[in-house]
């Protein structure tokens, strides 16, 4: 996968930032898990995400490997449906078509692999200050906070 595992604290993020994993297996998503840890994030494992049933309790940023699940393009145009959540993909196309793509999936931010842990870590970090860090600022159609996507 490419990720350094080196931290420090210059990297460590907020401690109320949590980042939703969804991989194409369990390695990798572990080993991204592990990296996000080790730099202070709370980090959780999904295969594939349902809003609804997480209710109140929604991650600060969705990360989602390309080939998760059936499609990280689908789990990722799902979320974009249901919430606005940032969305960090990481894919294996470095090609010109696959960031605009990205931009059409309502994706934040698309990264090739293999990439750093530090630039993983510091677009978290700016994606949950631009979004003010709080899960208020997550919530989907049905619940308080942001309105439903157009």
């Amino acid at each position: 996968m490419g990720l350094d595992k080196s931290s420090d604290s210059e990297i460590a993020s907020n401690e109320n930032t949590r980042v939703m994993v969804i991989g194409d297996d369990q390695v990798s998503a572990r080993e991204l898990v592990l990296v996000l840890e080790d730099a202070g994030i709370k980090t959780t494992m999904a295969r594939s995400i349902n809003l609804k049933k997480l209710g109140g309790h929604l991650p600060s940023v969705v990360v989602v490997e390309e080939k998760a699940g059936k499609s990280g393009w689908e789990v990722s145009s799902q979320i974009r449906q249901e919430s606005d959540i940032p969305i960090i993909m990481l894919g294996n196309s470095n090609q010109e078509i696959a960031w605009a793509k990205a931009a059409a999936y309502g994706i934040d931010c698309y990264m090739v692999k293999p990439f750093s842990s530090r630039e993983l870590v510091a677009r978290i970090r700016t994606l949950v200050r631009r979004y003010d860090g709080t899960i208020q600022g997550f919530v989907g159609p049905e619940g308080q906070g942001m309105p439903a996507p157009v």
